[in-house]
């Protein structure tokens, strides 16, 4: 028999997952329309293109080492619950951004 320890840990990774999964789903339709955002505000293209290029490093770069971290510690659902929150507050900041250093800022963060 399951203890109850097991049990709620994979419960709330059950959850977060779920979340996560809808976040994703967000994202990737969010992304999908930004540069055409951007691009409406007068940001140049190639201004565009370098904001997701660098963004692309740093989550080639910063993924595996936040990954190994919680691995390491065992803290696969606060990591998760904390980079969410994160990326909620970021989120939140979007609607004011309207130069390239304001976009630029958000994204790499």
């Amino acid at each position: 028999m399951m203890n109850k320890q097991f049990l709620l840990k994979h419960t709330k990774m059950r959850r977060l997952k779920a979340i996560y999964f809808v976040y994703l789903g967000g994202v990737g339709l969010f992304i999908t329309y930004v540069p055409y955002y951007m691009q409406s505000l007068g940001i140049k293209a190639d201004q565009i293109g370098m904001i997701f290029a660098i963004r692309t490093a740093i989550t080639t770069l910063s993924a595996p080492l936040i990954a190994a971290y919680s691995d390491r510690h065992e803290l696969g659902v606060k990591t998760l619950s904390w980079l969410l929150f994160g990326a909620f507050l970021i989120s939140l900041g979007m609607p004011f951004a309207t130069t390239f250093w304001l976009f630029a800022g958000l994204i790499w963060l």
